[in-house]
């Protein structure tokens, strides 16, 4: 996250040289006694809970290499959601990898990233506002006092107007039309009228329980077409917290410290990619396979056509909505807009015509790249008769 100076904090302002609440003279003491760090930037005020079994271990104004050095040496609430499988983007074995491996971290790029962060204090401003409250700078990056392995950094806190104690968590998002919220209410075991992904709400439990605090706030904006606000609030469900801790401290002892390298998950959308890069070209010319593989082919077949009675399912009733709607540019079930055909435009280079009137640009601007295709062959012997 870039600095942010905040709006919001209006009642902190001129605060930037003499800080005079009792919540400012705790930091000021803890910032002498070196007990805690502190953000020496004056405008970077940190609010903080009133009782938290945690502390502030790195100010996000630290810079870039010691954040990066902090992300191998703990666990997030992002993370940890890859423990108990539901985050979409990364699993344990992708986990052990950045804190294990020596390879360089990549910085996340594109406009859904840089329209988060340049949204985020909109949308710390527009929940805090929807709640009566103010949002205040969350300051760094926290650690349980006994665990120090397991972190989090805080959006910002929720605090009354005129108060630098938090009252609650704010979790900003920015969002597309294909994930599904509804502002409400999200208690224990996922009763209330509330919805967000089941990771951001993993996530913001995760924030709660290391920040001793009992509710949260998930604030969403979608950025598509309906312009929409979300604001959830979440409340500490200290089970699911304590089964999350359990898969942190495990990980963490075993597969970080123990040095034990984590099992993949095959269902997981990335393990695909988490394996060639791990295999990326041949070392030695073939290998056996366990006894369990002539289980693992009959599961292929029986999913292999599974799949292709699937597609032609799907095919056909495409080709039905297809038929139905002709020429027309969209098709409605009521007020709702079921079939549309947005106009799509291509811009490519025609290859041939490129080799054949300018061969020496064309061979100048080809990359040639080798991979490898993996195949499977099912042997007669091993073909089940229905598939």
């Amino acid at each position: 996250m870039a600095h942010r100076d905040h709006a919001d904090d209006r009642a902190g302002r001129h605060h930037a040289t003499t800080i005079t609440t009792e919540a400012g003279q705790v930091e000021q003491y803890l910032a002498r006694s070196g007990r805690r760090p502190r953000c020496p930037h004056p405008a970077h005020r940190v609010a903080r809970p009133r009782k938290a079994p945690s502390g502030l271990i790195l100010p996000e104004c630290a810079g870039r290499p010691a954040w990066l050095a902090a992300r191998k040496e703990g666990l997030g609430g992002s993370e940890v959601g890859a423990l108990i499988g539901v985050n979409e983007h990364e699993t344990a074995m992708s986990i052990w990898n950045k804190k294990k491996r020596t390879t360089p971290d990549v910085e996340l790029t594109g406009a859904p990233i840089e329209w988060g962060h340049r949204l985020e204090d909109v949308v710390a401003q527009k929940t805090a506002e929807e709640i009566g409250m103010v949002s205040r700078f969350g300051g760094g990056l926290w650690a349980m006092n006994d665990k120090p392995h397991i972190r989090v950094t805080p959006d910002r806190f929720a605090c009354k107007p005129r108060s630098w104690y938090a009252e609650a968590v704010i979790e900003c998002k920015t969002a597309g039309d294909d994930e599904h919220w509804e502002s409400g209410t999200i208690r224990p075991g996922g009763r209330g009228t509330g919805s967000a992904p089941l990771s951001y709400q993993a996530q913001i439990q995760w924030q709660m329980g290391i920040l001793g605090l009992r509710v949260g706030y998930l604030g969403c904006f979608h950025i598509d077409r309906s312009r929409q606000f979300f604001t959830v609030e979440v409340h500490f469900d200290e089970d699911w917290f304590g089964e999350m801790v359990t898969a942190a401290d495990r990980f963490w002892s075993d597969n970080i410290l123990g040095d034990e390298i984590p099992l993949h998950d095959f269902r997981h959308p990335i393990t695909e990619d988490l394996i060639k890069e791990q295999h990326p070209t041949v070392v030695q010319p073939s290998t056996d396979l366990p006894e369990l593989a002539e289980e693992w082919i009959k599961d292929y077949q029986r999913a292999k056509a599974k799949f292709e009675e699937a597609d032609r399912d799907l095919t056909a009733i495409k080709n039905e909505f297809r038929s139905w709607t002709g020429d027309a540019g969209a098709a409605y079930l009521g007020d709702d807009k079921i079939v549309g055909y947005p106009e799509v435009s291509s811009t490519r280079i025609d290859v041939e015509a490129l080799k054949r009137d300018y061969p020496e640009v064309a061979e100048a601007v080809t990359v040639k790249s080798r991979y490898r295709r993996m195949t499977i062959r099912v042997p007669k012997k091993y073909k089940l008769p229905d598939a």
